[in-house]
């Protein structure tokens, strides 16, 4: 053999080591990803397991707080009545009366109460309340514009504060 042939041999042995060597490398290589996929397969799951749980903490706090149609309908027809007895019928009662003439009037509507149906309560502080009554009469809801109503009872001493309410609903949800 000459000396080429040998160097010839000798490249390619070289490649031969160089390819053992890479695939040593690449062997490792492939450990390497085979450890970090079960480090990300752990880190994927906790984080599953963190999402899961805040979805579920969500789904029971607007269960809790957001509450059904009847729910929500009751909410804001008691705040309707509180908002119509307040700021409207308490103020015009009262106006050119002594506290004592309030008083004597409310006191015939502390067993009977003051009924306002759901179409009155539309019309009174220039329709504030309009759109969430509409709401109320559409598909999802249908409640009965006149059977739907808060009733007020007047409580002593007969203040603007001094009042329970009640619901009364005509719904179909």
């Amino acid at each position: 053999m000459s000396k080429n042939e040998k160097k010839k041999v000798t490249k390619k042995e070289e490649k031969k080591v160089e390819v053992k060597k890479d695939t040593k490398k690449e062997e490792v290589k492939i450990e390497k990803k085979i450890d970090y996929s079960k480090v990300f397969t752990k880190r994927n799951a906790i984080i599953v397991g963190i999402i899961a749980i805040i979805a579920l903490l969500g789904l029971t706090l607007c269960t809790i707080f957001g509450g059904s149609k009847k729910d929500k309908v009751t909410k804001s027809l008691k705040n309707m009545g509180n908002d119509f007895y307040t700021e409207y019928y308490y103020v015009q009662l009262s106006k050119g009366r002594s506290k004592d003439e309030v008083a004597k009037i409310l006191e015939r509507y502390k067993k009977i109460g003051i009924k306002i149906d759901i179409d009155n309560l539309s019309l009174f502080n220039s329709g504030k309340y309009k759109k969430d009554i509409k709401e109320f009469k559409k598909d999802g809801y249908k409640c009965d514009g006149k059977n739907t109503k808060v009733i007020i009872y007047p409580q002593k001493p007969y203040g603007k504060k001094d009042y329970k309410l009640e619901v009364v609903l005509d719904c179909k949800f």
